[in-house]
């Protein structure tokens, strides 16, 4: 099998690529990023150091039988219309290229952040829930990934003879985790509870990537929740960290999150309308990856973000 990756340099590309290369997968891989790829998979893979918008990418993605498609602005942009270009330019060019070439698979990872964080929420969403990510107006990410999912979703429809697959992990933590959102968890001296101690759901890297490996190999197509079993609430991440828990009046809290970005706590580029997924529910039901897949995590919620917390922790005190 020929697979076509982008992003591959990236958080979840590297781990993909690990797995394919450990359990001797029997696939070549063609890859994009504009990171160069770790000098271990340098072997592994065919690479080209290409924008997920170049016109390059139709003629690089010639022959092959499977795309992944995981390039996407994570970190708070400066530029937020270069990053929605990625974000969503990107993907048009990539499906496009995908049907050009008549692909057979694509993969998709949007996000669990595509149905939004709002008051009326169901504990526990299923992927026939609306998506409403762009209704948490300002936090770039879950708008551009709702967009996103949402022409995945119309590629689909359009394109019959490919199977599509749609990939919403919640928040994917790990060994290697190394960005805003691990800030907003392990960096406050404090964990701040907005509104009620809502749970949150955490899936490992590694246990992201076999699932989009298990996709790879697996006839199934359409969306797929995925998260680590079990739930972390704000109360037990404290426990977990052994740092004070206290709830923050709505007055306090959008002078706290800028103090915190101010003192270099948080990242300066936060985006305020982050807080309604600190105030409200997005927890998914994982019902669909076990059944068609039979996808099981190896790493429970709370295993993750213990994981992470101790790499994390770690890396701080190395830098110092």
């Amino acid at each position: 099998m020929e697979v076509f990756i982008t992003g591959a340099s990236g958080y979840i590309g590297k781990s993909i690529l690990k797995i394919l290369k450990d359990e001797k997968k029997k696939v070549s891989v063609r890859a994009i990023d504009i990171k160069e790829p770790p000098d271990e998979f340098r072997d592994f893979l065919s690479f080209q150091n290409l924008d997920v918008r170049s016109t390059d990418v139709e003629g690089f993605m010639k022959g092959v039988d499977a795309v992944i498609h995981l390039a996407f602005v994570l970190n708070p942009p400066r530029d937020r219309e270069s990053a929605r270009s990625i974000n969503i330019d990107g993907t048009r060019n990539i499906l496009l290229a995908a049907k050009k070439n008549k692909v057979k698979k694509v993969i998709v990872l949007t996000s669990a952040t595509v149905y939004g964080a709002h008051p009326d929420n169901p504990l526990f969403m299923k992927e026939d829930q609306p998506i409403r990510g762009d209704l948490n107006v300002g936090f770039w990410y879950s708008e551009d990934k709702a967009v996103q999912d949402r022409l995945v979703q119309a590629f689909a429809r359009e394109n019959e003879d490919i199977s599509v697959c749609i990939v919403r992990p919640v928040i994917v933590f790990g060994e290697n985790v190394e960005n805003y959102i691990a800030q907003g968890f392990f960096n406050p001296p404090i964990v701040s509870i907005l509104t009620k101690n809502i749970p949150f759901q955490f899936i490992h890297e590694l246990d992201v990537a076999k699932a989009i490996v298990m996709m790879l190999e697996d006839n199934a197509s359409g969306p797929f929740n995925l998260a680590g079993d079990g739930v972390v609430t704000l109360k037990r991440a404290a426990e977990i960290m052994r740092k004070p828990c206290m709830k923050i009046p709505s007055i306090l809290q959008v002078p706290l999150v800028n103090l915190m970005k101010k003192f270099g706590i948080l990242d300066p580029n936060t985006p305020i309308a982050i807080l309604d997924f600190f105030r409200y529910p997005w927890t998914l039901d994982t019902t669909r990856a076990r059944e068609v897949l039979g996808f099981r995590p190896k790493y429970s919620s709370e295993e993750t973000f213990s994981i992470a917390w101790k790499a994390y922790r770690a890396k701080k005190k190395s830098k110092k």
